[in-house]
């Protein structure tokens, strides 16, 4: 994998991480309240500065109440790829 891959990739995930956080209604304190991962840091993944690692995609997903294959696959909330 080259580096401008994995930046799309951390950048989507972000991009979907902060639809759902919307979604579910929540602001980026409560949902790093509900995960244990810092606010701070929630900001980073969601502005696709940051990679993130499977063990948090698996913490923010378990708080958003969704499967952590939908930060991966198509987009069911919102259709995109």
């Amino acid at each position: 994998m080259d580096d401008a891959w994995k930046r799309e990739f951390a950048r989507k995930i972000g991009r979907r991480l902060r639809a759902a956080r919307q979604l579910r209604g929540m602001g980026d304190e409560e949902l790093a309240a509900r995960s244990g991962i810092p606010a701070r840091r929630l900001k980073r993944y969601e502005a696709g500065a940051d990679r993130i690692a499977i063990s948090e995609l698996e913490q923010l997903a378990a708080a958003l109440r969704l499967p952590v294959t939908h930060f991966l696959e198509a987009c069911k909330l919102c259709g995109s790829a």
